[in-house]
């Protein structure tokens, strides 16, 4: 199969769900987690904590583990810069354009600012690109963020509740987690 300028090879691992077709080429047995096992891979058994400062004022820790989509940490996160592409917040950024390119996280779509006149509104899954905290089902604003079990970070930057209250945890061998922002992450 090829995709732009790179042939890949029967048997090869998609590297994204963008790259999934649906002519019978590719296959995925759950599209959500396209990207997290690769040709490098497995990308969610990563631990490497290493962050550019822009990263580690908010905590992102990029290469920890994987994140869907596309190791995206914060979805939608272009709504957080302003139309030149400067963050909101600079202190807390979590992306901006530089250099005619975004850093920080992965944009949340890679078009330029609005104000290049080529950008798109940040929420890309709404028709008109703008974002709205009563839609879809009848569920009300946004969920609360929980951090996985095994999580970098001692404490939620958002809230008390690090981890979801409803997880079960198991007692075996297998089941051995390492406590939030242990430095033995991965436990061996």
């Amino acid at each position: 199969m090829k995709v732009g300028d790179k042939t890949y090879a029967k048997g090869a691992q998609v590297p994204s769900f963008a790259l999934l077709a649906d002519d019978g080429s590719t296959s995925s047995l759950n599209w959500l987690y396209c990207g997290s096992f690769t040709d490098a891979g497995n990308l969610a058994k990563r631990r490497d904590r290493t962050q550019t400062p822009m990263q580690a004022a908010i905590g992102l820790f990029p290469n920890f583990a994987w994140c869907w989509p596309i190791n995206r940490r914060i979805l939608y996160n272009r709504a957080s810069v302003d139309l030149t592409g400067k963050p909101w917040s600079p202190q807390k950024a979590v992306i901006e354009w530089k250099e005619d390119k975004w850093v920080g996280d992965i944009p949340d779509g890679g078009w330029p600012p609005m104000a290049t006149g080529k950008g798109r509104h940040p929420f890309i899954m709404q028709t008109h690109g703008l974002g709205a905290l009563f839609a879809g089902p009848p569920d009300g604003p946004f969920s609360e963020h929980y951090e996985p079990v095994e999580t970098p970070v001692s404490m939620h930057p958002f809230s008390r509740q690090l981890s979801s209250p409803c997880y079960k945890s198991g007692s075996s061998d297998m089941d051995r987690l390492a406590k939030p922002a242990d430095p033995a992450i991965p436990l061996s």
